[in-house]
């Protein structure tokens, strides 16, 4: 089973993949646009802004952010978005984990 920190990624991933109502309302109000959005089919979004959206997501999610980044590293997120057909990828690297961009598209 998957720790508290990825298993509430991956319920917000799932929600922004299926384009949930709620899920898209909160991205469209996202104060930091150019950390997450869509771009054509995929998700794309830096880790800070993941991260704010998921503690907005789920309100119970307190998780901050160095321990969050840490357990995206170390956990199977991707493991657990492949059963969905999903993954998450580089789609622009900075050369520093904070500012390079994600894409979570279809596996």
């Amino acid at each position: 089973m998957y720790s508290l920190m990825p298993k509430t990624v991956l319920v917000f991933l799932l929600a922004i993949a299926n384009r949930e109502p709620h899920a898209v309302a909160l991205l469209a109000s996202f104060r930091h646009p150019k950390g997450a959005c869509f771009h054509d089919a995929d998700f794309v979004f830096t880790l800070p802004a993941l991260h704010e959206l998921v503690c907005a997501f789920d309100v119970s999610y307190s998780l901050d952010y160095p321990s969050f980044r840490q357990s995206l590293y170390r956990g199977e997120l991707n493991v657990a978005l492949q059963k969905y057909g999903y993954c998450a990828n580089v789609y622009h690297s900075t050369g520093a984990v904070d500012t390079s961009l994600y894409c979570l598209s279809l596996a």
